[in-house]
């Protein structure tokens, strides 16, 4: 729901377009360095803490939106707005991946088959009330969600934690998280899908305006993308225990590129552009549950938090990279240039997955001794 009324509230109070551009920046600041907090916090206090501090934070930062306009009050909205999916986004990975230990794939796919269902609704809802009821309105309703969300949490048992483990204790194992050879494959994996997010943000809205079509036409299409994504969400247990892991990792990072390059010769014909659509959905979604089962999978539960912190810096990390590299090499050469390089930079390492996994196949991480 923020998402979409967030944009359009800025602009009613006409706001200029540069200073549309800082408010929305501003949750992505400290997106990187709290992905990491979340995850050590989750380690540390444990994941249903946190995820009750990123309720409270999504609703302060709603209710600030629905009482002011001022622009340093929206900024200070968004940070909390940003702050709060980034800890969120950790814990909960990292909380219901402990819950199923050893079906991490099945919880993701289920995870992130409601993620993309809310992001269906809330997007419809959204525009709905801010349009009939007002902005303050909508905004009260994502502050009471999120309140009663807060609450529901109190309902969510907590897991055991590793006994006595320092702050030093947790943050010591996030080096060699990062230098870890079986935390390559899940970290491209997720790079790539956040990248492909980032474009269909950016520059593929822009491709798409320039040739003809709507503001509404593409809102549809962001529909049908969501349609594939809650489709494969809820379908993804079924399909990888039909095509495996490898073959899985293969499909979705060369998908991604492929897709993207299609888009170039797409764009005349709608249908072929829905399909595509549906097509970027289903890979994207793929995407997110594969690389968070593949990180649950190569790292011991006491450093979960950490591991799926570490994987989620390289989500983040392409969220801010994409538009940044992508955008001005599109306005130095064209949008079509931007997204067959794009494309290529994924199809290539989709194509060589087999010698990727060679190199760098995940093992699963062993439990943690419980001997004194």
């Amino acid at each position: 729901m923020l998402t979409i009324l967030i944009p359009f509230y800025i602009l009613s109070l006409d706001y200029s377009v540069g200073r549309l551009g800082l408010i929305i920046s501003a949750q992505g600041i400290f997106q990187v360095g709290l992905r990491l907090f979340g995850g050590v916090m989750s380690d540390r206090i444990g994941e249903r803490y946190v995820i009750m501090a990123a309720f409270a934070a999504m609703a302060v930062g709603s209710v600030l939106m629905a009482v002011t306009g001022a622009l340093v009050a929206l900024v200070s909205a968004q940070l909390l707005v940003g702050g709060s999916r980034s800890i969120y986004w950790t814990s909960a990975q990292t909380y219901g991946s402990r819950v199923h230990e050893g079906k991490a794939a099945h919880f993701m796919s289920r995870f992130f088959g409601f993620s993309s269902a809310g992001q269906l609704v809330g997007s419809a809802a959204g525009g709905v009330l801010g349009e009939v009821f007002g902005f303050p309105w909508a905004f009260t309703v994502c502050a009471v969600l999120a309140t009663g969300s807060l609450v529901a949490t109190f309902a969510m048992p907590t897991l055991p934690r590793k006994a006595g483990r320092t702050l030093r204790q947790i943050l010591g194992p996030v080096p060699g998280v990062f230098k870890a050879r079986n935390m390559v494959l899940p970290a491209f994996l997720a790079f790539a899908t956040s990248l492909a997010m980032a474009l269909l943000s950016s520059i593929i809205p822009a491709f798409l305006q320039r040739e003809g079509y709507s503001e509404s036409l593409v809102g549809i299409l962001r529909s049908v993308h969501g349609v594939g994504a809650v489709g494969i969400g809820f379908a993804f247990s079924f399909a990888i225990a039909r095509t495996g892991q490898k073959l899985a990792y293969g499909i979705i990072v060369a998908g991604n590129g492929a897709l993207l390059m299609l888009a170039v010769v797409t764009a005349d014909w709608v249908w072929l552009m829905g399909a595509l659509m549906f097509g970027i959905g289903i890979v994207f979604n793929a995407g997110r549950v594969l690389y968070a089962s593949m990180t649950a999978e190569v790292s011991s539960p006491d450093q979960r938090g950490v591991a799926m912190a570490v994987s989620g810096i390289y989500w983040a990390a392409a969220q801010l990279l994409g538009p940044a590299i992508f955008g001005p090499l599109a306005d130095v050469t064209s949008i079509e240039t931007a997204l067959l390089v794009a494309g290529a930079l994924m199809l290539v390492p989709g194509l060589l997955t087999p010698l990727l996994y060679s190199l760098f196949g995940t093992r699963a991480a062993p439990e943690p001794s419980t001997a004194s």
